[in-house]
């Protein structure tokens, strides 16, 4: 990850968006001062419902940008709970204790989590214990910690590279697939239904087609994240480069299809083959170092 990427990405986490977010925003040419800039309707352009309300919620304080650099070098850019060297899970910095009540943005207050675990966090418990008290947080970014500077030590073995990497293409390699799968679906589609001369295919009957595809789409845009990082940590530029391309044009379908349209697939269908050209060549690559 270039410099620059690092410290947008680290002003928009700092802001409070989560890393899936934050990187859709950098994908599009969004900065931090950009994205308090637009208005609703500049950012309907690129984001959905749920996006722009969090969008519109930064309101506090950004944390220092050496608190939120130090946390991800710490973390590996990983959550503290799920603990696991090999998943990109998009990531949010959440603060142990509230920050309502104490405005504490400390290094010592912080903690990154995925979206999933960040929920659980914010679950109120009113009769049983909560699963994730601060002290459990603590506890479990300490020896997070400890782990990762282990692994960049050398004295934490992780899985042998090849074996890694093999696993990295399979993810990239089935996201790909259930891409290509969904994007026939849309040419069938398009294929039963009428043409609109102005703006694309009118879809007959929206209720009953459009959202099997809406469930596959928000399916593949969590998975993308994963796809993403497992590729923009390989030496393909060019694997990387389409798989974000393909990650980010996923909002793009889902807003076309919430206008009871169907895009066009052609220019997609075109990405995919050249993403699974790249594949296929990361595939050579990694035989040849295993050899």
């Amino acid at each position: 990850m270039s410099a620059k990427k690092e410290q947008l990405l680290t002003n928009l986490l700092g802001a409070g968006l989560d890393s899936g977010l934050a990187q859709k925003a950098f994908s599009l040419g969004f900065n931090l001062s950009k994205l308090k800039g637009s208005n609703e309707s500049e950012l309907q352009r690129y984001f959905d419902e749920t996006e722009i309300q969090k969008i519109q919620s930064l309101k506090r304080k950004p944390i220092s940008p050496d608190v939120i650099k130090r946390l991800i070098d710490e973390c590996d850019w990983k959550c503290c709970v799920c603990a696991k060297f090999d998943e990109f899970p998009p990531i949010i910095i959440h603060h142990i204790e509230e920050h309502s009540t104490t405005q504490d943005d400390s290094y010592e207050n912080l903690v990154i989590l995925c979206l999933n675990h960040h929920g659980v966090v914010h679950t109120t418990h009113h009769i049983s214990r909560h699963p994730m008290p601060p002290e459990l947080l603590r506890g479990r970014k300490q020896s997070w910690i400890e782990q990762v500077a282990k692994y960049k030590a050398g004295n934490l073995v992780p899985e042998k590279q090849p074996v890694r990497l093999q696993n990295e293409l399979d993810y990239i390699e089935s996201w790909i697939a259930k891409f290509d799968l969904m994007l026939k679906q849309l040419s069938l589609m398009r294929e039963t239904n009428e043409q609109d001369n102005e703006d694309g295919f009118l879809i007959v009957d929206p209720q009953k087609e459009i959202k099997p595809i809406q469930r596959q789409l928000v399916e593949l845009e969590h998975e993308g994240w994963s796809a993403v990082g497992y590729a923009s940590e390989m030496e393909s530029k060019d694997l990387a480069q389409i798989i974000a391309q393909l990650w980010v044009l996923i909002d793009f379908y889902k807003k076309r299809l919430a206008d009871h349209r169907i895009p066009g697939t052609v220019p997609l269908m075109n990405d995919l083959v050249n993403a699974k050209l790249a594949i296929s060549k990361a595939r050579k690559a990694q035989n040849t170092m295993a050899h």
